[in-house]
């Protein structure tokens, strides 16, 4: 097997996941980690896969060994890592420690595989590994070795250094933040509004409707338009992400007839804007994206409310003094309609483009399952 090209990996990995769940379902959730190796370790091997357990892994810094040693759960054809465990959830900790693992052991693909579950899909993690970018600490030899990438192509930095860069910066993202009470999904999320502003509150102030992901990943694979409360979040957005899902974007609050009619009522533009939106009816089952004006969200609860106007997602997070926190609050009283919002007054557009950009990225992520 040509465990350098994607397709063998592939097959590889396949072969690993499905060795896995047949030791889950033979043993179920609750045991011992070491008892779920030693187990994993038959089935593969009777696939006829080189298994390595508890394999040494010498460290060096700057040139020097160092008297510890790491040891890896188990290596499969030299290739891929295996992390076993048996705990409540995976944390972002662990995938850290696994990817510091690939970098060091100079390897592609490693797998997180959490036995504690009810189905052990539930409790998988990939992570890959591409052979470009900085050297491990361990490595020698002036070969270039690997550099870490994620599985997604449309929604990922263009260039190879702009990819190192930002899984660098996610990785101390989940490396600070400690402990959040998000699941993965949401998480994603979370991390990446963290990674656009650098604050950590919003690892708390971020809240979501329950069905807030699905709906949004629904909405983006079927190429619902986006309707954003100011031309920021547009220009901010990704085009080619965009038009990988067929999403259009659109705003109307410098739009002429806006301007007139917010003149004529004593209104804000904000509120003219959704009102033509509806007229437009895009509203209805798209994704509306607000992170300046929280006039806008107003009205888009009076339209829910008064008009029965369904978005397929609201992305409540305007920022500011008056009516910013009371806005977003009062969305958060909305069952019919799901919702993501920032509780309080920090807020802004490029959290909107940070959500949406990380609602795009799971969808590319689902579409490549």
């Amino acid at each position: 097997m040509d465990m350098h090209n994607n397709s063998g990996i592939n097959t590889l990995t396949d072969g690993i996941i499905g060795a896995a769940i047949e030791v889950h379902k033979e043993l179920g959730p609750g045991l011992l980690e070491t008892i779920y190796e030693q187990c994993l370790i038959q089935e593969l091997e009777s696939q006829g896969l080189q298994c390595e357990q508890q394999k040494a892994l010498p460290l060096h810094y700057k040139g020097q060994a160092l008297p510890t040693q790491l040891r890896l759960d188990l290596i499969v054809e030299n290739q891929i890592i295996l992390e076993i465990k048996s705990v409540q959830q995976l944390q972002s900790i662990h995938e850290a420690q696994l990817l510091t693992y690939l970098r060091l052991a100079n390897k592609p693909v490693g797998l997180l595989l959490n036995f504690n579950t009810r189905l052990l899909k539930q409790g998988i993690k990939r992570l890959v590994l591409d052979y470009r970018g900085h050297k491990p600490m361990q490595q020698q030899s002036h070969s270039a070795p690997p550099r870490l990438r994620g599985e997604n192509r449309i929604t990922e930095q263009l260039t190879p250094a702009g990819r190192q860069i930002e899984h660098d910066s996610f990785a101390i993202v989940d490396s600070e933040a400690g402990q959040h009470h998000y699941p993965d999904d949401q998480w994603q999320i979370v991390r990446r509004m963290i990674h656009a502003s650098a604050d950590f509150e919003f690892n708390g102030l971020t809240q979501f409707h329950a069905a807030a992901v699905t709906a949004g990943l629904d909405a983006i694979t079927e190429g619902r338009p986006i309707i954003a409360d100011v031309e920021m979040i547009c220009v901010g957005l990704s085009k080619p992400r965009l038009n990988h899902f067929g999403v259009t974007t659109h705003h109307f609050i410098s739009d002429q007839d806006v301007i007139t009619q917010a003149k004529a009522e004593n209104s804000t533009r904000a509120v003219q804007a959704m009102r033509k939106a509806h007229r437009l009816g895009l509203l209805e089952n798209g994704i509306v994206a607000i992170g300046n004006a929280p006039t806008a969200l107003l009205e888009l609860i009076r339209l829910t409310q008064d008009e029965a106007v369904r978005p397929a997602l609201i992305v409540g997070m305007p920022v500011g003094f008056v009516s910013a926190a009371e806005s977003k609050a009062a969305v958060s009283t909305l069952n019919e309609v799901p919702w993501i919002i920032t509780e309080g007054r920090k807020g802004g557009s490029t959290l909107v483009v940070s959500t949406l950009h990380a609602l795009l990225a799971l969808a590319e992520a689902e579409q490549r399952k």
